[in-house]
C-alpha cells in the first residue's frame, strides 16, 4: 500500500493547482457524498457502475446475508466515484489500497481512483493508457498488487502493477483464442480466464505466471462462457453462459455455472431465456447479477430472486467481500526483480520490460525469458517492432511511438519471415556485392545465422512451419527456390517466372500463392510446385505482398496503392482501398482483426490499418494510420506479424525425406539439391567406386555453397553433376584435387579456412583457419605433395601494416610444413597457376601478369598492358585473359616467358572466373555471366560447348580439371630435405619451414571429432578439426546402446549433446579385470583391454525319464541338455536325457559330465564335471550335482563332502538338479546325464563380437535338470573362486559393478 500511495502522491504534486485535496470536476450533489466513503472499503459492498448523460458513476451499497430479503434500495446508493466522457465496462476493487480500477472502452484506457489522505480526497490516475477496445474482463491480485486483463483484440492476457503504471507485460500468449472474464486465485496461485471462440470454447487455468496453461472445462462448441467470479472460501468458480439455443424464438439461452477450482464437479444453478447478463458475483449464498438493465439477487438455496431498478444504464458490478480475502504476505516485496513480479505459491516470476533488458547485467539473473511477439518491421538498418497495441495510442494525447529495433543490420533488409512454431525470424539482406538471407531465434538472446547465399534479388519469404521449408522469390533469377530453415540443400523449385515478387502459403491446403510482375499475375500450385494455375491476373497493378487468411479462406493483396481480396481460386475480387495518388505500400499483415499495410511513401510512411472484423457492404473500414513523415531510419520495405500464438494445433507432418520434403496435393514428397538424386524417400550420391573417372571437373560454387564434380560421359553430350557431400561451407573459393590420397581441397572467404575432405565428403578437415585473411586460389603438385595457395590480408586487422597484402605459400600435405614463396608482396593478387615441369609460378597482380620461381626468386612482371584476371599454364604455354570494359573478353596464349602473344578466341558479353588447359587438347572455362561452365577445343577456338545449363549455378568461382593416369613425378624425389623440398628445376630446393596443424579454439567456432567412449564418429577422425554447423553421427561399437539417436552438431565451437555408448550387458569389474557369468544366451565385446579371456563353460543337464509323461513315453527318452558354446569352436556338451532302460549319457567336454542311472532302488542324475556316476571327482567351479529318482528318501543319504557341488555350484534336491549341468531325477526310467566341463585360455581380436550360447537344461523331464553356464573372465585373477555360493558371487558381482 505505501508504494501505491506514494505513486498518488507523486501524481498529486505533479498536478499544476493543487490546495490540499485532488478531485475532478463533477457536481455539488456529487461531492457532497464523499465524506461518506470513509468506510467503504471495510464493509461487504455491492459496486457497479452506471452511464447517466455521458458520465460513468460508481456506486455502492453495503449487503449482507439477507440482502436478498431487503430488496437493496438502489437510489439511495452512495456515490463514490464519477468519470466524466467515459464508458466502463469492467471494474475492480482493491480494499488494501483503497483503489477501484476500472476499463474504458472509450479512451482506451485503464483507469484508477485513489481514495488518498486525512481529508480521504479521490485522486484519478491512469493505470494503463492505449489499451484495445476489447477489454473483456479485468481482475486483481491483492497480494502483490498487480492488475490481469483479457485482450480479445490481440488474444492475449497482460499485466501490470500498480507502482509500475503504462509497464504493462504480456503473461499469456499461447493457446489462446478469444479471451473474455478472467479471475485470481492468489491462495494456491492460479489465474483462471474464460476463451469464448466459438469453435473452440474452454474455461482455462494457468499461475499467476502465465506457466502449466490448461484447458480445464471443454464446452460444447456454440456453448461460450462470459463472466467469472471465484469464491475462495468455497474455492468454487462461476460464470455464465451463452448457449445458442434458437429456441422459443430467440436466439441465446443464457444460464450460470460453477465447477471447483479444478474444473470438477460442475452444475448449472439458475436458467432461463433473457436478453443479456452481465458480470456476475457472490455474497454468503447469494448470487448477484444484471439481467434486463436491474441488479438481481438470486437465494441459491432457496432458488429465490429479487431485482433493483437503476437510473441509468447498467453496465458491470463487482462485490468487495472480507470473507472472499486472506491475509498473505507478498514474497515479491523480499524480491529483486526489477519488472513485473508475479507469484504462484512459492514460484516467483519476473518479467522485466524491454528498457530494462539493457540494464545492469544482474537484472538478468532475475528477468525471465521471453519469446518475441508483435510486428516486424524490415527497415534500411534493421528491423523494427512496435507495441502491439500502437493503434489504441491517440496523437492528440499520447507522444508518438517510436518503433524499437530488434535486428540491427549494416544492410538494408528488404523482406521479412516468420516461422512461428519454431520461434525464428527469417529475413533478407540486400547488398551490393552480396545479398543474402539470415535467421534469428526469437525465444531467446540468440545471434543471427547466415543460412543462404543463394539468392540474387529476393522478392518475398515465406515459411511452410509443416516441413520446416522457406521458400523465396528471386527477381533476379526470375525462380522460387526452397530449402530447409537452415539453409541446407538449396532447391530451385519452379523456372523461367515472370519477376516472381510476393509468396504466401496456405500449409493445410498445400498451397503456394506467388505473384509475378511481369503480367500483374497471381499464381497457385501445390508445395511442391505442381499443378499450376493463375488465379488472377490484372497488368494494372503490381501486387507486391499478399498474405493468406487461414480462417476465411482468402487471400489479400496489396499494390503499390491498393489493397483487395480475392478466394483461393481467384473469385470474389474485391478493391478495399485504392488512393495511388498518397502511398507507396511495401507489405501487409495479417494481425488479429486487423489487416496492416506498411507505406514508404514520402508523406504517410509508416503504418495504415483496416479492421477486417467489420466489413461494411463487405468493404474493410479504414481503421487509422501511425505515420512517420520524416521518420530518420528511411523506408519501410513490409510488415510482417510473429507470435507464437499463430501456431496451429494442426499435427505437423514428419520428415520422409533426408534433404527437402514437400507437400503435394495429397501426399509428400523428397526432393534432393543439386549434385544428389532422390529414390523417393532419401537423397543419395554415387558410390565411392565410381567417383574417380579418367578425367572429371571439380567445380566451387560461392553462393551456393556447394563443390561439385561434373563426370565426363562420351564427348561431352551428357553431363553429370555430382555433390562433393561436404557440410557447413560458407563461400567457397577455389578448389584442386590431390590425385594421390584422392582428397579434394578448397578454400572458403567467409569462415577464412583451408579444408579438404576425401572426394565422398568423408573426413573433412579444416587445415588453416586465419581470422584476419582469406584463403583465395589453390593448386596442388602431386609428385612434390604441395598444395600452394594465395591469401590477401585485411590491412584493418594488420597492426597498422598498409603495405601489400598478399602472400603465397607452401604446404606439404605429408609433412604439414609450410613456407612462404612470397610474404606480403603482392597488392591486388588474383589468380595462380603452378608450372612444375618449368619450375615456375604464375599470378596476378593489378591486372599484370606476373612470374616467380617455385623457391620465391626472380619475381617479375612479364605482362603488363593488359587487364588480366585469370591466368593458367599448360606445358610451354601460359594462357591468360583480357577484359575489355566488360564488353568482351579475350584469351591469349605465349610461351613462359611472356613473349610470342597470340590470340586464342574472344567472346562477347563474357566474363572470366577461372581457366584450366588440358592436355593441349581443350581450354574449360567459367563464364561469369552466364554462370555456366564452357570448352572448347584448341584446333577449333569456334566450337564452344556447355558443360553445365546456365540455370543450374549461381556463382561458380573456381575450376579444377582433373586427368587421372598420369606419372606424379618430382624433382623432389631424390632430395633429403630436413624442412620442405621445392620442386625447382633441374633439382630440387631444400627451404626451412614450419610445421603447423591448427587446433580449433573459442574464438573460431570450430569443434574437434570428440574420442567417444565404446564407439566412434561416422565418417571422421577424432582430432580433425571441423567446421561450425557441422553434423555428425556417434556409431557405438557392437552390443553398445546409444543413449539417444546418435547425432550431434558443432555449434559456436561446442558440440550438442554427445551421447554415451553403454554396454548392453552387465560385467563384473571392469574394462581391464573383470568377469561375465552368463546363465542365458548373449554376446561377448572384446575391449582392447580384455581380447586375453578365460572362458569356462558347463553343458546343460540331461531331463529324467518319466514313465507317466506321454511325451516322454511317445519319445522314448527324456530330453537332452543343450551345448554351451563361445564362439564357433569352444564348446561344452549338454547330458543326454535318461530314457526307460537307461540314464543319459554325460556331456562330453574337458571332463566329461557323469552319466544318468537307473534301478529299482534310489538313484541320482548324472553331475556335472565328473566322469563317474554321481561322484564328484574333480572339485570344478560351478559344477552341480545331479537330481534324486522318486525312489530316494534322503537327498545325502551315503554320500561324502567330496562328493557334493564344486566352488558356485549347488547339490541335487529330491528330483531336481544341481546347478550347473546336473542330470535330473528319474520316474520309472533312467536319470539324466550330467553336462560337459570345459575351461580354455582364448585370445579374441580387438572389439569384436563373440556369440555365447548358454545350454538350456533338457526337456521334457520327470525333475528339473541343471541349466548350462558360460563363464568369461579377463586380466588377473578376478573371480572370487573362496566363495562357496553362487549368490554369494552375484553380490559381490553388484558390488565390483558399482
Amino acid at each position: 500500500m505505501e508504494l501505491i500511495h506514494g505513486l498518488v502522491l507523486g501524481l498529486l504534486l505533479s498536478v499544476t493547482y493543487w490546495d490540499g485535496s485532488f478531485s475532478v470536476d463533477i457536481d455539488e450533489s456529487v461531492t457532497s457524498t464523499y465524506q461518506e466513503t470513509t468506510d467503504v472499503f471495510d464493509k461487504n459492498s455491492l459496486f457497479w457502475v452506471e452511464e447517466n448523460e455521458e458520465r460513468s458513476y460508481i456506486k455502492y451499497v453495503e449487503i449482507t446475508p439477507y440482502s436478498w430479503q431487503k430488496n437493496i434500495n438502489t437510489h439511495q446508493a452512495a456515490i463514490l466515484a464519477v468519470f466524466p466522457n467515459a464508458s466502463i465496462t469492467h471494474m475492480v476493487v482493491d480494499r488494501g489500497n483503497f483503489t477501484i480500477i476500472v476499463s474504458d472502452q472509450k479512451s482506451h484506457t485503464i483507469k484508477a481512483v485513489t481514495l488518498f489522505g486525512p481529508l480521504k480526497s479521490l485522486v484519478y490516475w491512469d493505470l494503463v493508457e492505449g489499451t484495445s477496445n476489447k477489454v473483456n474482463g479485468i481482475a486483481l491480485d491483492p497480494v502483490t498488487d498487480i492488475l490481469y486483463w483479457t485482450d480479445a483484440v490481440y488474444d492475449i492476457i497482460l499485466a501490470v502493477a500498480l507502482s509500475m503504471p503504462n509497464m504493462p507485460e504480456i503473461i499469456v500468449d499461447e493457446d489462446i483464442d478469444d479471451p473474455y472474464g478472467i479471475v485470481t486465485y492468489p491462495q494456491k496461485g492460479y489465474l483462471f480466464w474464460t476463451d469464448i471462440d466459438i469453435h473452440n470454447p474452454r474455461l482455462m487455468r494457468s499461475s499467476l505466471g502465465g506457466k502449466d496453461v490448461q484447458t480445464l472445462i471443454q464446452f460444447e462448441k456454440g456453448r461460450r462462457a462470459f463472466s467469472l467470479y471465484i469464491d475462495q472460501g468455497a474455492e468454487r468458480i462461476y460464470w455464465m453462459n451463452e448457449v445458442n439455443s434458437h429456441s422459443a424464438g430467440v436466439e441465446f439461452m443464457q444460464e450460470i455455472s460453477s465447477c471447483d477450482i479444478n474444473g470438477g464437479s460442475s452444475r448449472s444453478l439458475r436458467r432461463q431465456i433473457v436478453t443479456q447478463y452481465y458480470d456476475i458475483g457472490i455474497f454468503e449464498g447469494q448470487l448477484f447479477f444484471i439481467e434486463g438493465g436491474d441488479i438481481h439477487i438470486h437465494e441459491m438455496d432457496l432458488n429465490r430472486s429479487e431485482k433493483s431498478a437503476i437510473d441509468g444504464q447498467l453496465k458491470t458490478l463487482t462485490i468487495l467481500s472480507k470473507t472472499n480475502e486472506f491475509n498473505r504476505s507478498n514474497p515479491c516485496a523480499e524480491s529483486l526483480c526489477p519488472g513485473l513480479c508475479t507469484s504462484s505459491n512459492t514460484t516467483i516470476d519476473c518479467f522485466c520490460v524491454s528498457s530494462q533488458n539493457g540494464g545492469p547485467s544482474w537484472h538478468k539473473n532475475y528477468c525471465r525469458s521471453k519469446s518475441f511477439y508483435g510486428l516486424l518491421i524490415p527497415k534500411a538498418d534493421g528491423i523494427f517492432t512496435i507495441k502491439p497495441n500502437f493503434m489504441e495510442y491517440k496523437t492528440d494525447k499520447y507522444p508518438k511511438i517510436t518503433p524499437t529495433s530488434v535486428v540491427d543490420s549494416s544492410i538494408s533488409i528488404r523482406a521479412v519471415a516468420t516461422d512461428t512454431r519454431g520461434q525464428k525470424i527469417f529475413y533478407y539482406e540486400y547488398g551490393s556485392e552480396f545479398s543474402l538471407i539470415k535467421s534469428i531465434v526469437t525465444s531467446n538472446n540468440s545471434v543471427p545465422e547466415v543460412i543462404s547465399y543463394t539468392v540474387g534479388k529476393v522478392g518475398g519469404m515465406a515459411v511452410d512451419w509443416n516441413t520446416n521449408n522457406l521458400y523465396w522469390t528471386d527477381i533476379k533469377y526470375d525462380h522460387i527456390m526452397v530449402a530447409k530453415e537452415d539453409g541446407r540443400f538449396p532447391i530451385i523449385l519452379l523456372k523461367q517466372l515472370g519477376q516472381p515478387k510476393a509468396i504466401a502459403i496456405h500449409p493445410f491446403r498445400r498451397y503456394l500463392f506467388w505473384s509475378e510482375l511481369d503480367e500483374g499475375r497471381v499464381l497457385r500450385s501445390y508445395l511442391d510446385g505442381s499443378e499450376i494455375t493463375q488465379i488472377l491476373r490484372r497488368p494494372a497493378y503490381d501486387t507486391i505482398d499478399m498474405t493468406v487468411d487461414i480462417e476465411y479462406e482468402r487471400l489479400y493483396l496489396c499494390s503499390r496503392h491498393s489493397l483487395h481480396e480475392i478466394d483461393f481460386n481467384g473469385d470474389g475480387y474485391k478493391t478495399h482501398y485504392s488512393e495511388p495518388l498518397r502511398h507507396k505500400f511495401t507489405g501487409l499483415t495479417l494481425y488479429h482483426d486487423y489487416i496492416i499495410l506498411s507505406d514508404t511513401h514520402y508523406q504517410s510512411s509508416g503504418l495504415h490499418v483496416f479492421d477486417h472484423s467489420r466489413q461494411v457492404r463487405g468493404v474493410f473500414p479504414y481503421y487509422g494510420s501511425l505515420t512517420y513523415d520524416s521518420f530518420h531510419y528511411g523506408n519501410w520495405y513490409g510488415v510482417r506479424f510473429h507470435h507464437k500464438s499463430l501456431k496451429s494445433n494442426y499435427e505437423k507432418e514428419q520428415d520422409t525425406c533426408d534433404q527437402v520434403t514437400l507437400m503435394t496435393k495429397d501426399s509428400i514428397t523428397c526432393i534432393c539439391t543439386l549434385g544428389y538424386t532422390t529414390n523417393n524417400t532419401s537423397c543419395e550420391i554415387e558410390k565411392s567406386h565410381s567417383l574417380v573417372t579418367k578425367i572429371f571437373l571439380l567445380v566451387a560454387d560461392q553462393q551456393y555453397n556447394k563443390l561439385l564434380q561434373i563426370k565426363q560421359t562420351v564427348l561431352w553430350e551428357m553431363w553429370h553433376l555430382r555433390a562433393v557431400p561436404v557440410q557447413a561451407i560458407r563461400q567457397p573459393y577455389a578448389i584442386a584435387y590431390d590425385p594421390v590420397d584422392k582428397k579434394v581441397y578448397w578454400t572458403e572467404l567467409e569462415s577464412r579456412t583451408l579444408s579438404r575432405s576425401d572426394i565422398d565428403g568423408s573426413n573433412q578437415e579444416i587445415i588453416f583457419y586465419e581470422p584476419h585473411a582469406y584463403f583465395t586460389h589453390l593448386e596442388i603438385d602431386p609428385g612434390s605433395r604441395l598444395v600452394f595457395y594465395m591469401t590477401r590480408h585485411e590491412l584493418m586487422y594488420d597492426y597498422g601494416y598498409v603495405g601489400p597484402v598478399g602472400s603465397i605459400f607452401a604446404y606439404n600435405i605429408e609433412t604439414r610444413m609450410v613456407t612462404a614463396i612470397i610474404k606480403k608482396g603482392l597488392q591486388n593478387p588474383h589468380s595462380l597457376a603452378v608450372n612444375v615441369e618449368h619450375g615456375y609460378i604464375f599470378f596476378t597482380d593489378n591486372l599484370e601478369v606476373w612470374r616467380v620461381d617455385i623457391n620465391g626468386s626472380g619475381v617479375d612482371p612479364i605482362i603488363k598492358t593488359v587487364k588480366c584476371n585469370v591466368v593458367t599454364t599448360f606445358g610451354s604455354y601460359l594462357y591468360f585473359t583480357h577484359e575489355l570494359n566488360g564488353f568482351k573478353t579475350m584469351i591469349f596464349r605465349t610461351d613462359l616467358s611472356g613473349q610470342n602473344v597470340t590470340e586464342v578466341f574472344e567472346f562477347e558479353h563474357g566474363h572470366v572466373f577461372d581457366m584450366k588447359v588440358v592436355d593441349d587438347s581443350f581450354i574449360y572455362w567459367i563464364n561469369g555471366s552466364t554462370k555456366s561452365v564452357q570448352r572448347m577445343r584448341l584446333k577449333n577456338p569456334k566450337e564452344i560447348t556447355d558443360i553445365t545449363p546456365y540455370d543450374i549455378l549461381f556463382q561458380p568461382t573456381s575450376l579444377s580439371v582433373i586427368m587421372l593416369g598420369n606419372y606424379y613425378g618430382s624433382s623432389c624425389s631424390n632430395m633429403d630435405c630436413d624442412d620442405m623440398c621445392l620442386p625447382t628445376q633441374p633439382d630440387g630446393t631444400c627451404t626451412e619451414a614450419n610445421h603447423t596443424e591448427y587446433v580449433a579454439d573459442h574464438w573460431s567456432g570450430h569443434c574437434r571429432i570428440p574420442s567417444i567412449e565404446n564407439g566412434y564418429i561416422s565418417n571422421n577422425e577424432v582430432g580433425k578439426t571441423v567446421p561450425n554447423g557441422y553434423m555428425t553421427r556417434v556409431t557405438c561399437y557392437q552390443a553398445h546402446r546409444r543413449s539417444h539417436d546418435g547425432w550431434i552438431k558443432c555449434k559456436h565451437g561446442m558440440w550438442t549433446d554427445i551421447p554415451t555408448c553403454n554396454l548392453e550387458y552387465t560385467i563384473c569389474g571392469t574394462k581391464k579385470r573383470g568377469y561375465k557369468l552368463y546363465t542365458t544366451s548373449g554376446y561377448y565385446f572384446a575391449y582392447p583391454e580384455a581380447t586375453d579371456v578365460y572362458v569356462i563353460g558347463i553343458g546343460g543337464g540331461g531331463g529324467g525319464y518319466d514313465d507317466m509323461n506321454k511325451q516322454i513315453k511317445d519319445r522314448g527318452k527324456a530330453g537332452d541338455g543343450g551345448d554351451s558354446k563361445f564362439g564357433d569352436s569352444f564348446i561344452s556338451y549338454g547330458g543326454k536325457g535318461g530314457s526307460v532302460k537307461a540314464g543319459g549319457k554325460g556331456g562330453k567336454g574337458f571332463q566329461t559330465g557323469g552319466d544318468g542311472s537307473i534301478g529299482s532302488n534310489c538313484t541320482r542324475g548324472g553331475s556335472a564335471c565328473t566322469s563317474s556316476e554321481g561322484v564328484m571327482t574333480y572339485n570344478e567351479a560351478f559344477c552341480g550335482t545331479g537330481g534324486y529318482s522318486s525312489e530316494c528318501i534322503d537327498n545325502l543319504a551315503g554320500y561324502v563332502d567330496s562328493q557334493l557341488a564344486g566352488p558356485g555350484g549347488t547339490n541335487g534336491n529330491l528330483s531336481t538338479a544341481g546347478f550347473f549341468g546336473g542330470g535330473a531325477g528319474a520316474r520309472g526310467g533312467g536319470t539324466g546325464g550330467g553336462g560337459g566341463f570345459r575351461q580354455q585360455a582364448i585370445r579374441l581380436e580387438e572389439r569384436s563380437l563373440t556369440k555365447v550360447t548358454v545350454g538350456r537344461p533338457g526337456q521334457p523331464s520327470y525333475g528339473h535338470a541343471g541349466p548350462g553356464l558360460i563363464v568369461v573372465k579377463w586380466g588377473d585373477d578376478p573371480m572370487p573362486f573362496n566363495i562357496k555360493s553362487f549368490d554369494d558371487i552375484n553380490v559381490k558381482c553388484a558390488q565390483d559393478h558399482n
